[in-house]
């Protein structure tokens, strides 16, 4: 479980004086969860793309990652280990792996940094992890095909990595606002060794 307070005090000299206490609350069991967060984004790509996406987190079993380009839309979803695609025809089935489910609740961001031990099933703990050939510490979690690592283990998350076989995408944070009485991050940046992945949320909704 992991439980986190911040406080940031600002002067008033040029710049505007602010105190508040945030919290980020995590769950110990994924059963104990219940809450949904919906969020919007517009995405900038390194290679020059750019499109907007849609998130739906609603429990750990169950998510949706959507996808509008200029010329096509995507949309993913899972529901208790079944997997849908649509691209924009209608649904169709896919097959149920832990790659496809890991995708999906992958770009769930928000909801892994409000509730990171839930989403891992309760399994995670802080500890040394090795992550590009240096030793770090941080809530970790490892099943046989993917980790997730949250650095660092208290105080304001600064990177998220995530591991799908031999991909490592390293996930940082910035722009941080108060949402519904937690801090939270408006734009994420998920790098994975080929592309970066630019994230301007515009909305990121929580309800209980």
């Amino acid at each position: 479980m992991r439980s986190v307070s911040v406080k940031i005090l600002i002067f008033a000299v040029p710049l505007i004086s602010v105190l508040f206490l945030c919290n980020f609350q995590y769950a110990r069991a994924a059963d104990d969860l219940r809450f949904s967060v919906s969020t919007k984004a517009r995405v900038e790509v390194s290679g020059g793309e750019m499109y907007s996406a849609d998130t739906l987190y609603e429990h750990p079993g169950k998510a949706t990652f959507h996808r509008t380009y200029p010329d096509r839309v995507i949309t993913l979803r899972t529901d208790n280990g079944n997997f849908w695609r649509d691209d924009g025809d209608g649904e169709t089935p896919m097959e149920g792996s832990e790659s496809n489910r890991e995708f999906i609740l992958g770009h769930q961001v928000h909801a892994w940094l409000l509730h990171f031990d839930a989403l891992s099933g309760g399994k995670s703990s802080c500890q040394d992890v090795e992550i590009f050939d240096k030793t770090v510490r941080g809530i970790h979690v490892e099943h046989e095909q993917f980790s997730k690592t949250l650095i660092p283990c208290q105080g304001r998350p600064v990177y998220l990595y995530m591991q799908f076989g031999d991909t490592m995408v390293q996930i940082s944070f910035s722009d941080w606002r108060i949402q519904k009485g937690v801090e939270l991050p408006f734009v994420v940046s998920f790098n994975d060794g080929t592309r970066t992945f630019l994230y301007h949320y515009d909305e990121i909704l929580i309800a209980d």
